[in-house]
């Protein structure tokens, strides 16, 4: 499911193929995720099947929306919407769309070299990154010079002075709750 960071409004487009007016446009919002619930103004997890709000539907823009920002951070989400036009036809298969709210950084340690330490010779970095409601697809990390402030340069394999981070890419693939990665140099 798609990934949302911000979202205070559900909204889309409704039409008639045949050319009628939309007198109606309906949406339902379900909470997917435990406890199971559906919007009637709050999260009610009495309510069992769909229940349908009337949104705001502009004519004049063939677009409709509906205000919202009761989301919770890691939960999945359901939107179906239907639409009505003014001879009382309604829409047979359901506009959808799911998605996680999520609103939580990824967490990421290094595991070694150990913080703190002192070491000559560098062989490999290696840490952790999680991320248990989007899941983790990518690491980046920056090794810097903390006596010279240089940052390493991947592609030359030496300290650098460009004054801000160079990333290296140290992770890159099937997303995951957790990923272990290294750097190897």
């Amino acid at each position: 499911a798609a990934q949302v960071k911000t979202l205070t409004q559900v909204a889309g487009p409704a039409g008639d193929p045949n050319g009628g007016e939309i007198k109606n446009v309906f949406v339902s919002i379900k909470r997917v995720t435990a406890p199971v619930a559906y919007w009637t103004g709050i999260w009610n997890t009495s309510v069992t099947d769909r229940f349908w709000i009337n949104t705001n539907y502009n004519v004049a823009g063939g677009t409709w929306n509906y205000n919202i920002a009761a989301w919770e951070d890691g939960k999945t989400y359901l939107v179906e919407v239907y639409a009505e036009d003014k001879h009382g036809n309604t829409q047979t298969v359901l506009g959808t769309k799911q998605f996680v709210f999520d609103q939580t950084a990824p967490a990421g340690a290094v595991t070694s070299p150990a913080d703190g330490s002192n070491v000559n010779a560098l062989t490999a970095v290696v840490g952790t990154s999680v991320d248990a409601s989007s899941q983790v697809s990518t690491v980046k990390i920056a090794l810097q010079d903390f006596t010279s402030s240089e940052y390493w340069d991947d592609a030359q394999s030496k300290f650098t002075a460009s004054g801000t981070p160079l990333w290296i890419t140290v992770f890159s693939g099937a997303p995951s709750a957790s990923v272990n990665w290294t750097y190897n140099k």
